[in-house]
């Protein structure tokens, strides 16, 4: 019988597809907030980016510290915007 895959542990893809999904989420914002001026649905976007950002943070960790503290900056600036998105959807409701 033959082997389909190596011997040996799995690649882990987890933080592949959570790479994955932030960068979708952070392309889904700007056309959202700026284009369509949906203010809402950007503000869930973004909410929604800052999690995925923060979920692909703690498995970038668990691979490489210097990985996860290059990666907080990110995270830094996503909150931010997260807080000027709310204050803007705030102000135009």
């Amino acid at each position: 019988m033959a082997r389909l895959a190596p011997p040996g542990p799995r690649p882990r893809t987890g933080r592949t597809a959570w790479w994955g999904v932030q960068l979708v989420l952070n392309l889904a914002w700007t056309p959202l907030f700026f284009g369509a001026r949906q203010f809402g649905l950007a503000l869930l976007d973004i909410v929604l980016l800052l999690a995925a950002v923060t979920i692909t943070l703690v498995r970038f960790h668990r691979l490489s510290r210097v990985a996860a503290l290059l990666f907080l900056p990110y995270l830094l600036w996503v909150a931010f915007a997260t807080a000027l998105n709310a204050a803007v959807w705030q102000l135009n409701t």
